[in-house]
């Protein structure tokens, strides 16, 4: 009985196959320089092959992987992902994104995973110097540099401060953006740093994007944030960078 029941499986995964079911590949890693890279969930049919891949930046600089170029080798064919935009890494974050390719014939045993689309985000000069931005806010936007932000949400609270600008980038660069090194200035000058986890923006020529900033619970014998009239600190968070090529990588996918 169960040499039956063994032949009726095995029978019934050539037919899932035949029929172009998924098929599901081993998590693979690589390391690239600072890069950590994993691929996770796998997975196949006869008209697609896609998988989450997750970088880890184990450097101190901003990192960007160009999804839309990673290559797929499959039966000796080279495939790219129609559309996928970039991801981009804070130092010491890790982020994720699906990846998927399009084509007949998916579900083969092994296939090659290209990656040649990993950057470091190199800053040119200094940063570009971003005048304290006012709370209650006397004007909506500010414009540095290759920047116009503009204010889309404000919300004052005791407990809370909730800001979220949107971007427009018109450098002839890279405009890099770094929420993680915003902080607030309160009345009698202690400053607090953005609360909110966020990833850097990578804008290119025409391109924008938002950000948000959040304080939370600042002691009131420091100003309630509701009433207090405050100063939004940029530092180094703006600046005009390129990309530099990191080393790269083959990985080697193989059936479960």
């Amino acid at each position: 009985m169960r040499y039956l029941i063994l032949t009726v499986l095995l029978a019934l995964t050539a037919t899932a196959d035949a029929r172009g079911d998924k098929v599901k590949y081993k998590d693979q890693s690589a390391d690239i320089g600072d890069a950590s890279i994993r691929i996770v969930d796998a997975v196949a049919t006869d008209a697609y092959t896609k998988f989450k891949i997750r970088v880890a930046n184990k450097g101190s600089e901003t990192m960007v992987l160009k999804a839309q170029d990673i290559i797929f080798v499959v039966n000796g064919k080279e495939y790219k992902p129609a559309s996928e935009k970039p991801l981009t890494i804070a130092p010491g974050g890790e982020e994720s994104r699906v990846v998927n390719v399009e084509g007949p014939g998916m579900t083969v045993d092994k296939y090659s995973v290209r990656i040649g689309s990993l950057y470091k985000v190199k800053t040119d000069g200094g940063p570009v110097r971003v005048p304290d931005f006012k709370l209650p806010a006397s004007a909506n936007d500010f414009t540095a540099g290759g920047f116009k932000c503009t204010l889309t949400k404000q919300v004052r609270k005791t407990d809370v401060t909730e800001i979220v600008f949107d971007c427009y980038y018109s450098g002839s660069k890279l405009g890099l953006v770094d929420p993680g090194k915003v902080s607030l200035k309160m009345p009698n000058g202690k400053t607090y740093a953005n609360g909110h986890r966020s990833r850097p923006l990578t804008l290119e020529k025409g391109q924008k994007d938002d950000f948000k900033l959040v304080w939370k619970n600042v002691p009131v014998s420091d100003g309630d944030m509701q009433f207090a009239e405050m100063y939004i600190q940029f530092g180094d968070a703006f600046s005009d960078a390129h990309l530099e090529k990191m080393a790269e990588q083959t990985i080697e996918m193989e059936k479960e």
